[in-house]
């Protein structure tokens, strides 16, 4: 069980054996959504504390500081096929545009849902 942890288990993968390769810490709240980039680099998490992780799959290290939209539980997340930018939808109906390259810049916010946001793709 993984409760607020993000796991990585390939099952079916002959040369992983079908084991566990890798769990990535720092959530603080249950994770609700994982993405991977289309080339495999990267895995995107977004979860109940609010936030939105970004990891290198080759070390396990978040690549930059957690984005926080403050719009409540990140309920979904989706990653660009050119892993340049990342989506996330909130339980307050928000959907954020994070560019992954400029994580200082505040996310593009698009308002106007009048619930939960609880799927990007």
């Amino acid at each position: 069980m993984c409760a607020g942890l993000v796991c990585v288990d390939l099952i079916g993968v002959s040369h992983h054996a079908g084991r566990l390769l890798i769990t990535l810490t720092g959530h603080e709240g249950a994770v609700n959504s994982v993405a991977y980039s289309s080339d495999g680099s990267l895995i995107v998490s977004g979860s109940a504390d609010g936030t939105v992780r970004i990891w290198d799959m080759r070390t396990g290290d978040e690549m930059m500081t957690p984005l926080r939209s403050g719009h409540g539980a990140v309920l979904s997340i989706s990653i660009a096929p050119d892993s340049k930018s990342v989506v996330s939808g909130t339980e307050r109906g928000v959907v954020c545009i994070w560019r992954i390259a400029n994580a200082h810049n505040a996310a593009r916010r698009l308002s106007g849902h009048s619930s939960a946001v609880s799927a990007v793709i």
